[in-house]
């Protein structure tokens, strides 16, 4: 949880993204994060399967 934390504080740095109340943060880190997340893993699927269609279609 720390590092899905550290993620979102560097996200919320990054962009200038007005920093929750103690009270929104955990929300916040699950959503935000969670949405990360899916984007990375999304990028890394859309990778892999790039490599494995031209690795077979020789």
């Amino acid at each position: 949880m720390r590092l899905l934390e550290y993620l979102v504080d560097m996200f919320i740095q990054s962009f200038g993204i007005t920093r929750p109340s103690e009270a929104q943060r955990r929300r916040v880190t699950l959503l935000l994060g969670g949405a990360l997340l899916t984007a990375a893993l999304l990028v890394i699927a859309i990778g892999v399967g790039m490599v494995l269609y031209l690795h077979t279609s020789r």
